[in-house]
C-alpha cells in the first residue's frame, strides 16, 4: 500500500465552531476607563444603545390596510424624490431604438457619410509604435484570459435549445474583460509620448455621467447616460468636414422615414428623472474638451440586444455629449446653426468586436426633418480575434487582427500635430 501525507486528521468545521464558541464567551474586563472618564466630566454611552437599528412590527402586528415602509426603499409614486410633473421620454444605458441606427439618426438629426472622415483614412496605419502587434496580443490575453477575477458567468442564450438548463461556467465578466482592454490599449498609445509631446496635457475619466435634458417636436427628452472611459484634451478637435460643405452636403441627404412607427417609440416614459443639466468636467479644468468616447457593450447575454441596435448607441452617445459640451460652453450658435462644428470620436467594444465612429454637430435644432443637419461616420464591425479562452487547458488566442489597433491609435493621435524637430538638451555654463 502506498504512504501518504496525512492532511486534515481533525475536521475543520469542529475546530471553527469551538473557536466561535470559546471566543464569543470572552467578557470585557473593566480597566478603569469609564470611571475615569466620567470622573473627568465626559458622558459614556453605552454601544449597543448607540448603534440600536430600528424595530418594524412583525407582519401579524401590521394593522390591516398599511405597509411597512424601510427607510432605503423609494417609493414609485409622487413620493420619490425625483419625481416629476411632466412625463418625458428617457434614454439610459438599458434603453434599446426599435427601429436601430435609423431611428437614431432621426433622434439626432444626423445623416451617414460613410466609413470614416477622409482626414482619418489617410493616417491608418502610418504611425505604429515598436512591437505593437506584440503588446496588442499580451493585452488581449491579460483581459481575456489571464485576469485572477473568476465569477459565474450568465447563461448563454441558445435560440435553438430553449427550456433546458445549461451547465453555468466560470470566468471573467464581460465588464472586466472591456475595462482591462480599453484601458490596456490606452496604455500602449501612450507610448507615442516621443513623437507626440501634446499627449501628456491629455487626462481620463472613467465612468462618467452625464445628465442632459432636451426639447424636441414639444416632448421632453432626458439623455441619463454614462461614458465608459473618457478622453480629454486641452484643445478641440477639427472639424471633418469644413463649414463651407456643411450646407451643400445637408440639403442633398435627407434622414430616414419612419412612418408609421414615431421616431420615440421605443424610450421609456417616466416620471421619475432629473431635469438638471449635469456635465462632469468644469468649465475651469484644462482638458474640457471630449476627444473620445469608449463605450463598453456589457449586455451580451440580452437576446434582444442584436447588431442592429448596437450601432444606435454610439450615435446617441457622440451627439448628447457633443450637444452637452456646446450647452456647458455656451458655443457661439446663429438660429441654431453653430460657427464653428464641434467633432467627437467614438470606439465601442465588447472586447472582441470594435466599431469605430466620428461624429460632427452642426446644429443645436433637432426639430423636423429639413435644414442642417448633422453628421456621423461609423465603420462595419471588426474583430480584433476570433477566439481568446483555454482550450485543453491551455491559452488560445486565434486569428488576431492588427488593423483594430492601428484604427484605435489613429484615433487617439488624431488632432495632436508631432514633433517636427527633435528637442535638444540646452545647458548655459556661466564662468
Amino acid at each position: 500500500m502506498r504512504l501518504s501525507t496525512p492532511l486534515l486528521k481533525q475536521h475543520s468545521l469542529h475546530i471553527k465552531r469551538m473557536k466561535w464558541l470559546a471566543m464569543c464567551r470572552r467578557r470585557v474586563q473593566d480597566d478603569g476607563t469609564k470611571a475615569a472618564l466620567e470622573k473627568s466630566g465626559i458622558t459614556v454611552y453605552d454601544a449597543l444603545e448607540v448603534a440600536k437599528l430600528p424595530r418594524f412590527p412583525p407582519l401579524g402586528e401590521q394593522p390591516v390596510g398599511d405597509t411597512i415602509s424601510l427607510d432605503w426603499e423609494l417609493p414609485l409614486g409622487p413620493g420619490h424624490p425625483d419625481w416629476q410633473e411632466r412625463t418625458a421620454k428617457v434614454y439610459n444605458q438599458q434603453s434599446t431604438l426599435l427601429e436601430g441606427l435609423p431611428q437614431a439618426q432621426r433622434l439626432t438629426r444626423s445623416i451617414i457619410l460613410g466609413d470614416l472622415p477622409q482626414r482619418l483614412q489617410q493616417v491608418i496605419g502610418k504611425k505604429e509604435i515598436v512591437d505593437q502587434d506584440l503588446l496588442v496580443q499580451r493585452c488581449v490575453r491579460q483581459s481575456g484570459m489571464m485576469d485572477a477575477t473568476q465569477v459565474k458567468l450568465p447563461h448563454l442564450p441558445d435560440p435553438l435549445v430553449y427550456g433546458i438548463n445549461k451547465r453555468r461556467e466560470y470566468g471573467i465578466p464581460i465588464d472586466r474583460k472591456c475595462m482591462i482592454l480599453t484601458r490596456g490599449l490606452l496604455k500602449l498609445c501612450s507610448h507615442a509620448l516621443g513623437d507626440y509631446p501634446g499627449l501628456l496635457k491629455r487626462i481620463t475619466l472613467h465612468s462618467a455621467p452625464l445628465n442632459l435634458p432636451l426639447e424636441q417636436e414639444g416632448q421632453l427628452l432626458i439623455c441619463d447616460i454614462s461614458a465608459d472611459s473618457l478622453l480629454l484634451s486641452p484643445w478641440p478637435l477639427q472639424p471633418f468636414i469644413d463649414v463651407e460643405e456643411v450646407e451643400a452636403l445637408s440639403s442633398a441627404a435627407q434622414l430616414p422615414n419612419l412612418q408609421p412607427v414615431h421616431h420615440t417609440v421605443s424610450l421609456r416614459e417616466s416620471n421619475t428623472y432629473r431635469p438638471e443639466f449635469f456635465f462632469p468636467v468644469n468649465r475651469s479644468a484644462k482638458q474640457q474638451y471630449p476627444h473620445v468616447i469608449f463605450l463598453h457593450n456589457d449586455y451580451p447575454y440580452n437576446e434582444n440586444w442584436t447588431p442592429e441596435l448596437r450601432l444606435a448607441r454610439p450615435l446617441m452617445h457622440c451627439f448628447a455629449w457633443a450637444l452637452a459640451f456646446a450647452r456647458h460652453h455656451s458655443v457661439k450658435e446663429k438660429g441654431g446653426v453653430l460657427e464653428e462644428p464641434l467633432s467627437l470620436q467614438c470606439i465601442h467594444h465588447n472586447s472582441q468586436e470594435f466599431t469605430f465612429s466620428c461624429f460632427q454637430l452642426n446644429t443645436l435644432n433637432i426639430d423636423g426633418t429639413e435644414g442642417i443637419k448633422n453628421f456621423y461616420w461609423t465603420t462595419p464591425a471588426m474583430n480584433i480575434h476570433d477566439f481568446c479562452s483555454y482550450h485543453d487547458g491551455r491559452p488560445v488566442l486565434k486569428n488576431y487582427n492588427p488593423q483594430v489597433m492601428q484604427y484605435f491609435l489613429a484615433f487617439f493621435l488624431d488632432g495632436n500635430p508631432p514633433l517636427q524637430e527633435p528637442i535638444k538638451n540646452k545647458v548655459n555654463i556661466e564662468h
